[in-house]
């Protein structure tokens, strides 16, 4: 869904309101799910006799439109900041591209397991480290994404593939004879 966005955004612009604007927007989208998600519990918790944890599934789901319009309006408003410096700017490009790697690798639904049990585990810190300790896990699985990705583009380099196949060897199979 996001790269849809994200091509609409690039073939025809976004509109030029103020950053706070933008700003005001991503908050006002997060507030509403917080309500919505506070309201769906309790209507769980009423009527239907559930336990009074929050309704989440809804909230955080990858299509709800709030929390696309929380993601776009946070990308420009992100995206608006000049950068100055050569360095970071350099390190940004090189990285950006890496950071697919992490978003494939945390939507997996394996490693999705293993990153809910690793933050679940965190709910009997004090509050502070607790901060600390999500803020460094979220940092962790990210490098570790890069990492994975910055790999996967190594071995590809070697193996001399072009994208996602080797069109070489895929048109080599095509038309070798079958050996049945």
């Amino acid at each position: 869904m996001m790269y849809l966005v994200g091509e609409y955004l690039k073939l025809h612009g976004y509109p030029h309101l103020k950053n706070v604007v933008y700003l005001g927007i991503y908050f006002l989208a997060s507030l509403a799910n917080l309500l919505i998600s506070d309201s769906l519990s309790w209507v769980k918790v009423r009527f239907l006799h559930g336990d009074d944890k929050l309704f989440l599934g809804v909230v955080i789901a990858y299509t709800n439109p709030l929390l696309v319009l929380e993601a776009v309006c946070l990308f420009i408003w992100l995206l608006r900041f000049p950068i100055k410096s050569l360095w970071l700017q350099k390190s940004l490009l090189s990285l950006s591209p890496l950071s697919f790697g992490a978003y494939l690798l945390q939507t997996n639904p394996f490693v999705y397991t293993i990153i809910t049990g690793a933050y679940t585990r965190l709910s009997i810190m004090k509050p502070w480290w607790l901060v600390l300790a999500v803020l460094g896990l979220a940092i962790l699985w990210l490098l570790a994404g890069c990492l994975l990705d910055y790999v996967r583009n190594l071995i590809f380099r070697k193996l001399k593939t072009q994208g996602m196949f080797n069109h070489k060897v895929i048109k080599s199979i095509l038309t070798e004879p079958s050996r049945t």
